[in-house]
């Protein structure tokens, strides 16, 4: 049976101390594999803690996650799920992207803000093309394309980076 903890109990000091118990473990050689299940874990209570947000991607944020992801139209689509053209008539506004694909851009948009502090302003595009030791020398926007687990080994990641976790 899983334990889920209560997102309206758990506040900002509960999560900063599960960072330090992890890293204080992890100083003392704890396994990766239960320092990835406490990331997730606390990606999880974020989640829940957040409240509900209306997703209303905007044709132009579209566009411009994709120059900040230095991919194109083509790539684009795969990652949300649509064709390049479908991305093209977007950018264009011909047409409004439908509910699921802005909820895609919402999860895009969480790996530009988990990056935000941890990648130097500027080189994000080049960060994410660039074939990365930790992650088996694939890039970054290679594992997001694969789908959602590729995403989600992408900001287990930066997680990693942002808590200072040698990868």
């Amino acid at each position: 049976m899983q334990r889920r903890l209560n997102p309206a109990a758990t506040n900002g000091n509960q999560l900063w101390a599960l960072k330090s118990i992890v890293i204080f473990y992890f100083d003392n050689c704890l396994d990766n594999v239960l320092i990835n299940a406490i990331i997730i874990l606390e990606d999880e209570i974020k989640e829940e803690m957040k409240m509900p947000i209306a997703i209303n991607s905007t044709n132009k944020e579209i566009h411009d996650l994709r120059m900040k992801f230095g991919c194109s139209q083509e790539i684009m689509g795969h990652i949300i799920g649509v064709t390049g053209r479908t991305i093209s008539r977007w950018e264009d506004e011909q047409h409004e992207p439908h509910d699921l694909a802005r909820r895609q851009v919402k999860e895009l948009y969480k790996v530009l803000e988990k990056m935000n502090g941890i990648i130097k302003p500027g080189t994000e595009k080049e960060w994410l093309n660039a074939p990365n030791q930790a992650l088996e020398n694939k890039k970054p926007l290679e594992l997001i394309e694969q789908g959602p687990e590729g995403l989600r080994e992408v900001l287990r990641l930066l997680d990693r980076l942002e808590w200072g976790i040698a990868t």
